[in-house]
């Protein structure tokens, strides 16, 4: 029995090593080596009566905490962090109107706008990305999204200031080319770390707030 309970032992001590119980106190490290040091000194013990009623007593109390997977920590502290989840529900819809709006009115200007409309190098990364599969956005689902839902800040402005797309569709819409374009780049920043589950950059919320508001405005103004 004493052979069986250390196989049982050395089977948990790669799974506490992967998660962290969390906490208001969680930091980036996790806490996996304190759970581990609990089981090593549950496995101390001389008796093994005693081994298997604390290690029964352990795990009984984590089924009480709310763990998470160490690879998740940096995206539940950036989540918690002051502004986070206002940012994320103002970035949403901006990215889905301005998406949309890209796509609506190339699509009005020829069925094959996504060769014809959208310069090589922005076409190139996005389905590389597509093919890699790496959604950035977590309320994207699916796997046959088109692949302009796969760019990047940076893209919307090149696809915007194209010379001809300017010409024919997005001056009406966006009035000042230079503006559009400071007010995405602004956001640039703002957009990668919640995509990629970071703290806000500082003044990013309020830099959000301002260039989201004014940038909605004028795609409502289109419908």
């Amino acid at each position: 029995m004493d052979y069986e309970f250390n196989q049982i032992i050395e089977r948990i001590l790669p799974l506490l090593y992967q998660v962290s119980v969390n906490r208001p106190s969680l930091k980036s490290r996790g806490n996996s080596h304190q759970l581990m040091l609990r089981v090593k000194r549950i496995a101390g013990f001389v008796k093994l009566e005693t081994k298997i009623l604390r290690a029964i007593q352990f795990l009984e109390s984590l089924q009480q905490e709310k763990l998470l997977l160490n690879e998740d920590i940096p995206g539940a502290m950036a989540a918690c962090s002051p502004g986070y989840s206002e940012a994320y529900e103002l970035l949403r819809p901006l990215e889905e109107y301005l998406r949309s709006l890209i796509e609506k009115t190339l699509l009005s200007l020829s069925s094959n706008w996504w060769i014809e409309r959208v310069p090589g190098d922005v076409r190139t990364n996005a389905e590389d990305r597509k093919r890699k599969n790496h959604l950035q956005w977590p309320w994207l689902a699916g796997t046959d999204l088109h692949p302009i839902y796969y760019v990047d800040f940076p893209d919307y402005v090149k696809i915007i200031r194209k010379k001809d797309n300017w010409r024919d569709v997005f001056v009406r819409v966006f009035k000042n080319e230079e503006l559009i374009s400071v007010k995405l780049r602004e956001l640039e920043p703002i957009r990668n770390a919640i995509a990629h589950s970071r703290p806000l950059p500082r003044n990013g919320l309020e830099r959000l707030r301002l260039n989201s508001k004014d940038i909605l405005r004028l795609l409502d103004a289109v419908g």
